[in-house]
């Protein structure tokens, strides 16, 4: 809802002084129209996206300011509600490759969003819908409301303008919404994709009107908004929700502060501006003096949420531009859909602005917004829009003409025509199915009966797949109800669905929510237990398993496994552990953390696999420095080299961390720990499946020593650790230590004493803990600080050194090795 300002109480005075600057900023924007002071350069694009924060229980979240705070870029923002945020992105020339360029940045903003959410103090993620299902009348109010002066004085202002009169909200849709407010709130019950078109000045009525001509359609295409509260609405709802919020009661304006608007712009994009100030009260008079941006201007248009938006900007440089916002679509389904729905707007945006500079009459602004509304209720089905004169039917109109259209304007552009074909042919997908996510949502509904819950985790599933919404199911999905107090219990399962075969790691948790034990018989019954995702970054084990099993699929495995897929949740976001988790690979037995509900599940799986006649245990890593493959052992016994010398000759034997997979299970069976190298490593997957199919097929396990030239034998002596207190970084020198960026290519290399991790701020700095197997730390003797540098003291050679400073943070900066000789 725009920039923050700095007082939320104002004054006659401040009135006045505001409506004096309004005035004088509007003649200036007059003169800087006709000085071709505002740019008249080839179009440029942008968008913003707005999104929800929701639970583990999909519920509203109200974290965003801490997510903001982790997140830490100028992309994102909060919105009105705490469980609201928008994401932006980087404007770019409207040609060539600008649609592939814009879909590749919000991929990976999303990306990094996403696990920054499942990190918070109340786990969450982040959900793309244009009304949240699942939200409740409670959750807005003034206490949920953004930290923001801004939100405040909107508030107060608005409910002084109505004297305190309460916000009558009355949608009549399929059902019937009746309720009143106290506050501005409800506008927070929806979520958008705004799409910006920065245009030539000159040109800007044109752009203005092409936008609101293409609004009904658009709208028809993209609704994604049918339940409140509860009740199932307009298709579009977003759009009498947000008008009738943000109601001040004036009578004297042309119409609401929300809303279609009062018509075309006749000779220039000024008469929207002029509008402003004749019509529209004055709401946030912050004054700033001695400014040269037209800042009362843009604060006051700010004020005034026309779906269709002139707003004045600035570029990089300073200059002056007009920008046209189109604000009618909703958030969602996918982020695809909405590049689809950017492409299919820009495309006929252009292409009617051309034409009407060419003359083309308008047709009545009448029959244009009639359709506006119209098209809100119902998207594409029972009724007719009047398009230039003519009555037609909303999906041969987008199909037959607009579609066509849209292409145009798009090459004329000159857009790269495999990116037009890409985009377009997801709205001509939509269009042939007649499923938007609004109609998604009613048949999932019809299908499967009324649970709000139910519909969004459905929707969020479908939502992660990416898929774009006219390819989606209404295949049920059941909500795990217990998540939402981060309870977990193990399940156990004796064969497994298909979908196991094909389906991602950052899926898995849509078919196994919680951790899942697998047992599978062979023809040997001596049991391999397999751990495969105890840290969800770590993918490798879980494509060993899917290609072992496809391998498998239509014979009988060589030897029974048990396969434990562990945590699926922290898959999904890519991570190694969410914040409120215990790490999956130190609560075994032996933990320090013997209470906790995820050592409670390892107890129970140790306690089945006892009584499973085991052959052996492999757990399943990989790394996020660069090292080699290897295996670790827990214990210097015949059984338990000759198992880790089949993965490769180096094997590391190591007493700490407690709480490990492998040290558990060392006290049944021979155990190993196999690290993969890196998680995207193809060599890694097939690797560990050569070892895996080689232990399946074995009759048994030598006890015969090895020789010593075929073994490379190492033990960790220490682990090491950054303080919590200390900051560090790879790059920025401000921090408490500066590593150098190469650290991780010291792994498997044995350095000499004096050797130079990094640097500190000051000789007198805390540097670096390290700790012994039984944890004792013993820092002194393996660092010291020289010249500023931190040094080892003698040599030693390192292990899992990363890069990754969220991995550091949740397990540790290295383990530091010695050569040991060979077990006699």
């Amino acid at each position: 809802m725009g920039q923050e300002i700095e007082k939320t109480i104002f004054s006659k005075e401040d009135y006045d002084q505001f409506r004096h600057y309004l005035e004088k900023e509007t003649s200036n924007l007059v003169e800087w129209f006709n000085d071709g002071v505002l740019t008249n350069e080839s179009l440029m694009g942008g968008f913003e996206i707005e999104s929800w924060l929701i639970d583990d229980a999909l519920l509203a979240a109200p974290v965003n300011q801490e997510f903001l705070d982790r997140f830490n870029s100028s992309l994102a923002t909060p919105e009105l509600a705490q469980f609201n945020l928008e994401f932006n992105n980087l404007p770019r020339n409207l040609s060539a490759t600008v649609l592939a360029e814009f879909h590749d940045e919000i991929l990976d903003t999303w990306k990094q969003a996403v696990k920054v959410a499942h990190n918070l103090s109340i786990p969450s993620s982040l959900l793309l819908i244009g009304t949240l299902p699942t939200l409740n009348l409670s959750d807005l109010n003034e206490h949920s409301m953004s930290d923001m002066n801004r939100y405040r004085a909107l508030n107060s202002e608005i409910m002084n303008r109505r004297k305190k009169k309460p916000v009558h909200l009355y949608i009549q849709g399929h059902e019937l919404l009746d309720l009143y407010s106290h506050d501005v709130m409800l506008e927070s019950s929806t979520t958008s994709f705004q799409i910006h078109t920065k245009v030539p000045a000159r040109d800007a009525h044109h752009y203005y009107n092409a936008a609101i001509i293409v609004s009904a359609p658009l709208v028809a295409i993209t609704a994604n908004s049918p339940y409140v509260f509860g009740k199932d609405l307009w298709s579009e709802t977003r759009i009498p929700l947000f008008e009738q919020s943000i109601d001040t009661n004036n009578p004297k304006a042309p119409f609401k502060r929300v809303s279609f608007g009062s018509g075309y712009a006749q000779k220039s994009i000024l008469e929207c501006f002029h509008e402003n100030l004749k019509d529209f009260h004055i709401l946030l008079p912050t004054v700033e003096e001695n400014n040269n941006s037209l800042a009362h201007l843009r604060l006051h248009n700010g004020t005034i949420w026309r779906w269709n938006r002139p707003l004045l900007g600035f570029n990089s440089t300073g200059e002056p531009h007009i920008r046209i916002e189109h604000r009618a679509i909703a958030a969602g389904p996918t982020l695809i859909d909405m590049m689809a729905n950017a492409t299919f707007y820009f495309g006929l945006q252009h292409y009617w602005a051309q034409r009407f500079k060419q003359n083309q009459a308008l047709p009545a602004f009448e029959e244009t917004k009639s359709n506006f509304y119209l098209a809100a209720q119902h998207e594409l089905q029972d009724y007719v829009m009047h398009w230039f004169g003519k009555t037609v039917d909303p999906t041969e109109l987008l199909r037959d003409v607009l579609l066509t259209q849209a292409e145009q304007g798009l090459h004329d552009l000159q857009i790269n025509p495999a990116d037009i074909e890409k985009y377009l042919g997801i709205i001509a997908a939509r269009i042939d199915a007649q499923q938007t996510g609004a109609s998604w949502q009613r048949k999932y509904m019809a299908t499967h009966g009324s649970n709000m819950t139910e519909l969004t985790h459905a929707y969020q599933t479908l939502q992660i797949t990416g898929e774009p919404v006219h390819t989606w199911e209404t295949k049920r999905n059941t909500f795990v109800t217990r998540m939402k107090s981060n309870h977990m219990e193990l399940k156990q399962l004796e064969s497994f669905p298909k979908e196991l075969l094909d389906i991602s790691a950052e899926k898995l948790y849509t078919i196994f929510p919680e951790p899942t034990l697998l047992h599978l018989q062979g023809m040997r019954p001596e049991t391999i237990f397999i751990s495969v995702l105890l840290h969800g970054n770590e993918g490798t084990g879980f494509y060993v398993i899917q290609k072992l099993l496809r391998k498998y699929e239509n014979t009988r495995l060589p030897r029974s496994i048990s396969i434990f897929f562990g945590n699926t949740q922290a898959a999904r976001y890519g991570v190694r552990l969410l914040d409120h988790q215990h790490d999956f690979n130190r609560v075994w037995p032996g933990t320090h953390y013997p209470d906790s509900q995820e050592a409670a599940i390892m107890k129970e799986i140790v306690n089945e696999m006892q009584n499973n006649n085991l052959f052996a245990s492999i757990d399943i890593h990989n790394n996020t420095g660069l090292n080699p493959h290897y295996a670790c052992i827990n214990k210097l016994e015949n059984q338990f080299l000759h198992l880790a010398s089949l993965f490769g000759p180096t094997i590391v034997y190591f007493l700490t961390p407690k709480g490990v997979q492998s040290m558990a299970f060392s006290e049944i069976c021979p155990a190993v720990t196999l690290e993969c190298g890196k998680v995207d490593s193809e060599r890694g997957i097939a690797h560990a499946l050569e070892f895996l199919d080689a232990v399946l097929h074995m009759k048994e396990i030598p006890n015969d020593p090895l020789a010593p030239q075929d073994i490379h034998l190492f033990h960790t002596i220490a682990r090491v650790k950054v303080p919590d207190d200390v900051s560090f970084s790879f790059s920025k020198s401000n921090a408490d230590i500066l590593f150098t960026n190469e650290l991780d290519k010291m792994n498997f290399s044995e350095m000499p004493a004096n050797t130079c991790f990094g640097k500190v701020q000051t000789n007198n700095a805390t540097c670096l803990h390290a700790f012994d197997d039984d944890d004792n730390e013993i820092s002194d003797r393996i660092f010291q600080i020289k010249d500023q540098k931190i040094q080892l003291i003698n040599s030693m050679m390192p292990a899992m050194l990363t890069l990754d400073e969220m991995v550091i943070r949740q397990d540790c900066l290295c383990y530091l090795m010695e050569r040991m000789p060979h077990p006699k």
